[in-house]
């Protein structure tokens, strides 16, 4: 099982509405499916920069683009129950 998620959102602008809805929809999730996770969120063009995406805004998940643009509650909930399957049949192997 997944012991903890490191997840970096990354937005341009402090006072979004749409990443604001990212992040209520996202932790809504991760809190649902009962997941440890450590959020940052980055809106300085010089943080970003090291992600190397060009689409925002993004979600990184364990340093791997995971999502961009706002994925609604379902998406990211189906998305995330996937993970978690993936690491728990690596784990099996």
């Amino acid at each position: 099982m997944i012991k903890s998620l490191d997840i970096h959102i990354l937005c341009p602008n402090k006072k979004c509405p749409k990443c604001d809805r990212l992040k209520k929809n996202l932790t809504n999730v991760l809190k649902e499916l009962k997941i440890d996770y450590k959020l940052n969120v980055f809106t300085e063009i010089d943080d970003m920069i090291k992600f190397k995406t060009a689409i925002l805004p993004a979600i990184f998940v364990n340093s791997k683009l995971t999502f961009v643009g706002v994925p609604d509650f379902n998406t990211l909930k189906t998305e995330f129950k996937k993970l978690l399957n993936q690491n728990d049949s690596k784990q099996d192997k």
